[in-house]
């Protein structure tokens, strides 16, 4: 079924795409901060403030990386849904 193109109909989509542009735009800035906060929490966890015994620094060391690890848990792209499709 086709649907007439009128400029009401164009203003709304042209409204909406910016508003999702804006969203996409935001999400971007919010996963380069996230990356540059994992930098900088990695470069501090590599130069203790204060000695430390090794068992105790094997276990925190530990408990950093898994954190970070389940912080960025990779994305399974078949699981997402698709709400649109550009023709």
């Amino acid at each position: 079924m086709r649907t007439p193109i009128d400029a009401k109909r164009l203003a709304d989509f042209l409204a909406k795409i910016e508003a999702h542009e804006a969203l996409l735009l935001q999400r971007q800035r919010d996963l380069e901060n996230q990356v540059a906060l994992y930098h900088i929490e990695q470069n501090q966890s590599q130069a203790p403030a204060e000695p430390q015994p090794a068992i105790f620094s094997m276990q925190r060391q530990s408990e950093v990386s898994s954190a970070l690890a389940s912080r960025f848990a990779p994305v399974d792209l078949t699981t997402l849904q698709v709400y649109e499709e550009y023709r």
